[in-house]
């Protein structure tokens, strides 16, 4: 029986090595929203998690918004990828192509 199975692929290295930051900024910066509304939950009266609590949350999600660029950037692949997307010279088509459509002469 062979064990070639077990082993990763390139790709699947390279991913592994961005996954795991994803993850641990997504779970820190969602946080204080997941603690906002836990607070809001738990309240019989319905009054609103402290301003203060809600801010932090707002910050900290466009804060994850905003690393996510950074932490794919880090990755020599993905910005190889972003930067050929970003210049490439290609001339867009002046008819956009319908390949589904036939035109009929009436």
């Amino acid at each position: 029986m062979s064990l070639s199975f077990l082993q990763l692929s390139d790709d699947e290295e390279d991913l592994s090595s961005v996954t795991p930051l994803l993850v641990a900024f997504y779970i820190l910066c969602y946080t204080p929203f997941a603690v906002s509304e836990l607070i809001l939950l738990g309240r019989m009266d319905l009054s609103p998690a402290p301003d203060w609590l809600r801010t932090l949350s707002s910050v900290m999600s466009y804060l994850d918004c905003s690393l996510n660029p950074l932490i794919y950037c880090s990755h020599q692949d993905f910005r190889e990828v972003g930067l050929a997307l970003l210049w490439t010279n290609r001339k867009l088509p002046s008819e956009p192509v319908l390949t589904g459509l036939t035109k009929l002469d009436l």
